[in-house]
């Protein structure tokens, strides 16, 4: 079958070094580049079309999901533009969360706007506050502060307040700033000009990341999979897919029905008795069509 053989192409893929389970090429809009001792921050803009090899992407749908350790600026940095359609003006506003003096900075601000926008910023500030709280929990959990020099400079940037890290910018705050909140949602991190992919250590927290958190998420039924035929916890979602598949959507796409009603099937339990996907399979076979999908016309 075609899901199958998607799998068993991942596993060639994978002996021959040219993927990694978990990873996939994605496009990055901008790259914030941290010294190891904390005292310089530099924000970088990508060329059009650049990629970077990054875990695969979770979808939040809405809600709160933090990626490891890259996001949009609400996630690493507490922060994002007002959309002028918002607005009563045509003045650009941002704001920050931090602490509280940095919310009631932002319930002062909402002042100048009429009633009928306040939920609209209210909400964003919700949202936004969740997703950074989010990714320093992430961050907490991951690479506890004292452990050694690459989570002492996470933990250094993730807590130190937004006017704290402003000061260390090596540019002028507004472009940088710019350069953040429109980075199409991706934003990755550099420590002393090395990705922080490249560190022994985040690549051994990201695999408990996936374990944990991914792959056998903790009180999930688990089940057989109709194509490697271990055990394992059913997927319900593909993983992020951009471009190249008619019709895919940006995340949650289908390639196969997971939680719809199959036509001799009468219930989603049912479903997932009879025909269950398990998430390794689920990322090996997008992550090869992912690569398919890249190198068509090319190398195979």
């Amino acid at each position: 079958m075609v899901i199958k053989s998607l799998c068993e192409y991942f596993d060639f893929l994978e002996k021959e070094n040219k993927i990694d389970f978990g990873y996939s090429e994605e496009p990055v809009g901008a790259i914030i580049s941290i010294s190891s001792n904390s005292d310089k921050i530099s924000v970088f803009k990508t060329d059009k079309g650049y990629t970077q090899k990054i875990p695969n992407p979770q979808s939040d749908t809405g809600g709160v999901w933090p990626n490891f350790l890259f996001g949009s600026s609400e996630y690493l940095c507490g922060i994002f533009e007002a959309d002028k359609k918002d607005l009563l003006t045509d003045d650009r506003i941002f704001f920050y969360w931090d602490d509280d003096e940095d919310e009631i900075a932002f319930n002062k601000k909402l002042e100048s706007i009429k009633e009928n926008k306040r939920n609209i910023y209210i909400k964003h500030q919700n949202n936004c506050r969740k997703r950074f709280k989010a990714m320093r929990n992430l961050i907490d959990c991951y690479f506890p502060a004292g452990e050694d020099t690459i989570s002492n400079t996470l933990n250094n940037f993730i807590h130190s307040g937004i006017s704290d890290n402003i000061k260390k910018i090596d540019l002028e705050w507004d472009e940088n700033r710019d350069i953040i909140c429109n980075s199409g949602g991706k934003i990755v991190l550099m420590i002393d000009d090395a990705f922080v992919y490249d560190f022994d250590i985040v690549k051994n927290a990201y695999r408990t990341y996936l374990e944990e958190n991914v792959l056998n998420p903790e009180n999930e039924t688990k089940k057989q999979c109709m194509c490697c035929g271990q055990m394992g916890h059913p997927c319900d979602k593909h993983l992020a897919f951009t471009g190249g598949l008619s019709g895919w959507l940006a995340s949650g796409a289908k390639l196969i029905t997971y939680k719809e009603t199959a036509n001799n099937i009468s219930s989603e339990e049912d479903y997932f008795g009879k025909t269950p996907i398990c998430t390794r399979c689920m990322i090996k076979y997008v992550s090869a069509l992912k690569y398919l999908m890249k190198h068509r016309g090319g190398e195979p």
